[in-house]
């Protein structure tokens, strides 16, 4: 009986996970990125990148790869594309050679905010449809599910 529970759950995950890709793709990730005919000029990996390092102090490069889940070699060339737009630096550890630590200039955390500002504003757009209870239930929803995603 236990097996038999097991897959169930499985299934509705599966089933889950099918249903609200594409609901993602129309609804939620379409306000990250800016409105079509909007130049970013960023790439969406060089974006969260800067989000990243908004959002948190200043952090080594191995810490920002592991965070978004790319090699070293990818994180590389993000950085570099960041150093070359003048948003970001990366420096030398003090206390660890080895380390290379990067952090947003000021230039990064301007477009970072304005970027961010845009973001929230189609997002409120977007959720003035809501009920603040829906609100309340999406905000726990999609924390909770984070939450669970760092774990697999």
């Amino acid at each position: 009986m236990e097996m038999l529970l097991l897959i169930g759950t499985i299934r509705d995950v599966a089933d889950a996970i099918f249903e609200l890709e594409p609901q993602f793709n129309d609804k939620i990730a379409t306000l990250i990125m800016p409105p079509k005919g909007e130049e970013l000029a960023l790439t969406r990996s060089q974006f969260k990148t800067l989000v990243l390092l908004m959002l948190g102090p200043s952090r080594s490069a191995s810490e920002l790869g592991e965070a978004m889940g790319l090699t070293k070699a990818s994180l590389t060339g993000i950085l570099d594309a960041l150093e070359s737009k003048g948003l970001a630096t990366r420096a030398v550890d003090g206390k660890d050679r080895r380390r290379n630590i990067v952090t947003l200039t000021q230039a990064g955390r301007d477009l970072c905010g304005a970027k961010m500002a845009e973001f929230e504003s189609r997002l409120e757009a977007r959720m003035s449809y809501l009920s603040d209870a829906d609100r309340v239930d999406l905000a726990r929803c999609l924390s909770g599910a984070a939450a669970i995603l760092k774990k697999l």
